[in-house]
């Protein structure tokens, strides 16, 4: 692989994602971590007991966004995009613990920070 093409590689969003993904693993003190392609076993202790990192990729300011907002966030009924996926219900029910990061990964909150708020998204 030649140079120019490893340096584009790592700016695309995807690879930047697991960079930080891993980096604030490792400052929480994790050894491991999967991205997106693997689902929570809802049968499995272990699972439940992790932490998920959301990365809400649409959000750049330093806060959770706290109201609806169909200017910004209109093709996903007002609120961030990351609430549309099909995934999303699992990532906040399972695990015990979960952090949300903006699009430049600082942290905006938790899911204890916003349980009621989430309920309302969700």
């Amino acid at each position: 692989m030649n140079i120019l093409k490893w340096f584009t590689i790592r700016e695309q969003d995807g690879y930047q994602k697991i960079i930080k993904s891993c980096k604030w693993a490792k400052a929480d003190g994790y050894k491991w971590l999967w991205i997106d392609t693997c689902c929570i076993d809802k049968r499995s202790s272990v699972e439940l007991s992790e932490k998920c990192y959301m990365y809400l990729n649409n959000i750049n300011e330093p806060a959770f966004p706290t109201k609806q907002d169909s200017k910004r966030f209109g093709s996903s009924n007002g609120w961030p995009e990351w609430f549309s996926r099909g995934w999303t219900l699992q990532e906040l029910i399972a695990p015990r613990k979960v952090k949300f990061f903006n699009n430049k990964w600082v942290s905006i909150g938790t899911k204890e920070n916003w349980a009621s708020l989430l309920e309302a998204i969700t």
